[in-house]
């Protein structure tokens, strides 16, 4: 079962004219644990280091079989509607929608931290 976080959809328009809305992050399960130690950046590297210590792959939305500017971090099994990328598309795409990157590196228990969301800067 994949467990995606991390989503922002930004408006934006799709070549055939289409505008694509907002969407807020999905939460999971266990987001009632996180303690207010959230942290916010705009570094690339932070976020990938961040990422990969947690399995995670950075991706986009496929919708109609158009790549659409909706970053998401897939952790777990790699889902039809995800097109994985790599960094460097990651980074236009974070840099063209004036993002950051909010995230937490542990729960209360002192467990790893999945929670993650896009936000505008």
């Amino acid at each position: 079962m994949t467990a995606r976080l991390c989503r922002s959809i930004m408006p934006k328009t799709a070549s055939d004219g289409r505008e694509f809305g907002s969407e807020h992050m999905a939460h999971h399960k266990g987001d009632e644990e996180h303690d207010p130690s959230s942290r916010t950046t705009t570094d690339i590297s932070e976020i990938m280091r961040w990422t990969l210590e947690r399995g995670g792959t950075p991706a986009v939305v496929q919708r109609d079989g158009e790549t659409v500017p909706i970053l998401r971090l897939d952790f777990g099994e790699k889902e039809p509607s995800l097109k994985h990328i790599f960094w460097d598309e990651f980074k236009d795409i974070f840099e063209a929608n004036k993002l950051k990157f909010l995230y937490q590196e542990h729960v209360k228990s002192g467990q790893m931290s999945r929670f993650c969301k896009f936000i505008a800067r």
